[in-house]
């Protein structure tokens, strides 16, 4: 596989953390460390990875690693002799979050109307009725007959030529409070789940299944700056969860639908220099919500308040 290059800084570490140097500050030259990291973008979880270090010297012949997993840190030391490092997938239950499936919205009931038959029976009424006018004077049938003729040729077009409209006599009835709530959970988690890939035209592509075209780059940038780590030069937190803890319909729109006040928490972390940090903010926006293209997508989006890096939220279920 290809690498990506995905950023190089300069860090300064401890017993307890490990961060990037910013600003930018002198430093001693035979302690300073560069942190380097390599994207390997993957499908799925693979089951194996090996990395081989060959920067081996006379005053390095051995070198501390460790691989990380969502079950922990797994120390391992490289040398001369023994210079592949390997991870293998022990996980029973691998967290793979994945995108949901959301429900269409409800459609009215649709009538297929015969337009072109429509047409013709009337012309055969008209004829029909003129028809009526002349026999009853001449006794002649040739009206009759060929109104006849139009009523059969209506006959035979009732399969063709047809017009699909809504029952105007039908009322769609509005979301209950619980399907709305389930439906901002579901397409803020897909809104989340989109930055998954690394691709920004794949992340697009993911994001217009929930957003609609003219939200996409406005959503594109500020999920990605909700959930950079500035102490860490900008490192992107993977979102693993999304809490909604409120939302409910403020207003109903005519073409069924709605704007709501919600409340949610992204949860998120991300692993480097040997460590694994942990994100979690909480938000408050007026979330537009409308039917387009037979699907459910989100509209407007007015953030009305944002809480970054709260500790006591890393917790999910903890409100």
């Amino acid at each position: 596989m290809t690498p990506i290059l995905d950023r190089i800084h300069f860090i300064r570490r401890s017993l307890r953390t490990t961060g990037v140097i910013s600003p930018p500050a002198d430093l001693d030259l035979t302690a300073a460390t560069l942190g380097v990291i390599f994207v390997y973008p993957t499908d799925n979880l693979p089951e194996e990875v090996e990395m081989t270090w060959e920067l081996f010297g006379d005053q390095i012949p051995k070198v501390p690693t460790i691989t990380t997993d969502e079950a922990g840190g797994l120390p391992y030391t490289v040398s001369i002799d023994d210079p592949v490092l390997k991870w293998q997938n022990f996980l029973t239950s691998p967290t793979v979050p994945a995108m949901i499936s959301i429900a269409p919205p409800p459609q009215p009931q649709q009538w297929s109307v015969p337009v072109c038959s429509a047409i013709v029976f009337m012309i055969a009424i008209a004829a029909a009725v003129s028809a009526i006018r002349v026999w009853a004077r001449s006794s002649t049938r040739k009206p009759m007959m060929r109104s006849a003729a139009m009523f059969v040729f209506g006959l035979v077009c009732l399969p063709f030529g047809r017009a699909t409209v809504s029952n105007p006599l039908e009322n769609m009835e509005p979301l209950s409070r619980s399907e709305v709530e389930q439906l901002l959970n579901d397409l803020l988690h897909n809104t989340y789940r989109a930055f998954d890939r690394r691709d920004e035209s794949l992340v697009y592509d993911r994001l217009a299944a929930s957003i609609s075209g003219e939200l996409l780059s406005d959503v594109y940038v500020q999920v990605r700056t909700s959930m950079e780590l500035e102490n860490q030069g900008g490192a992107r937190v993977k979102v693993n969860d999304v809490e909604l803890i409120s939302g409910a319909a403020v207003e109903r729109l005519e073409n069924g639908g709605l704007v709501a006040r919600c409340n949610w928490i992204a949860r998120g972390s991300v692993g480097h220099w040997g460590h694994i940090h942990q994100q979690a903010n909480e938000y408050s926006a007026l979330i537009t919500i409308q039917p387009l293209d037979g699907h459910w997508k989100i509209s407007g989006l007015d953030l009305t308040d944002e809480q970054r890096s709260v500790p006591d939220l890393l917790a999910p279920g903890k409100q």
